[in-house]
């Protein structure tokens, strides 16, 4: 009798009512949570950037929506709350929106790894993955390996780094193993390239260019020269000081002429000397 007058009593979409989430009356428990497939699936970025993986889940609770990070399967976020005390990490989420974003701050070459979205369902769970690649900057010493310079000469050494997130705090310049930033008779330069409207080739974004001079070069300049910046790899060429070439042929030629001469002037003394000869022997 009682089963009878729930039947009369209720309307007939009653079964939707009692499907419902009573936290978050939009989400029908009857139906699965669906994950919208995505393009970011593997993303490569430069230390120090910010990035945010992206979970798109409709017809979900809050607290069915989980992060994890696959290296350690640590829980980094469940819901709107957050599990992890490295305070980088952070949930992008609007409330009655489907985007559960995981924000990563000032990323760091240890975060590299797959990070998994999850929604709990009363079958099982539900993911979507993502692969993070993290890239150190590197430096790029422009030109050859190996630089010649003649010796008394000015020479510059130019360094690059691109794709950086911002500025290196410094760069340390290197001879031999020994910083020489400080040294006199050395000067070092560093600056973010600017535009240049009038040029044909465009600089990547955030380029730094340190440079290196040295005013007047000794046999003592040769050797290892190294562009370490701070935030990223470093790079080394060689530097090799020689006389100047033309000087050198220059005293070569002169060399020479002296030496015809002077075997011009020994013949000519040999000749006399036996002309000599020949009137004595006649007298």
């Amino acid at each position: 009798m009682l089963l009878l007058i729930l039947a009369i009593l209720l309307p007939p979409n009653s079964q939707s009512i009692f499907s419902r989430s009573h936290s978050q009356p939009e989400v029908d428990l009857s139906r699965p949570p669906e994950l919208q497939p995505h393009n970011q699936v593997n993303m490569s970025v430069p230390t120090g950037a910010t990035v945010r993986l992206h979970c798109s889940v409709t017809n979900v609770e809050n607290q069915a929506v989980s992060w994890i990070r696959l290296s350690d399967y640590q829980i980094l976020t469940n819901g709107l709350k957050t599990f992890t005390t490295d305070r980088r990490f952070s949930l992008l989420h609007s409330p009655g929106g489907s985007e559960w974003t995981l924000q990563i701050q000032s990323v760091k070459h240890k975060d590299q790894g797959g990070y998994q979205c999850q929604a709990a369902t009363a079958s099982g769970v539900r993911t979507l993955s993502s692969w993070l690649w993290v890239n150190k900057p590197s430096a790029a010493i422009l030109g050859s390996r190996e630089k010649h310079v003649n010796l008394g000469k000015s020479v510059t050494i130019t360094c690059e780094l691109r794709d950086n997130v911002k500025q290196p705090e410094y760069v340390f310049w290197y001879h031999n193993g020994s910083m020489i930033n400080f040294t006199p008779g050395v000067m070092v330069s560093t600056s973010v390239l600017e535009p240049d409207p009038d040029s044909l080739w465009v600089a990547p974004p955030n380029t730094t260019v340190s440079k290196l001079t040295i005013s007047n070069t000794s046999q003592d300049h040769a050797g290892n020269y190294t562009c370490d910046p701070s935030n990223a790899d470093s790079d080394s060429i060689r530097l090799s000081v020689t006389k100047d070439m033309g000087l050198i042929l220059h005293q070569r030629e002169q060399s020479s002429t002296s030496c015809a001469e002077m075997l011009k002037h020994t013949r000519l003394l040999n000749m006399v000397t036996c002309i000599l000869f020949r009137i004595c022997l006649i007298w």
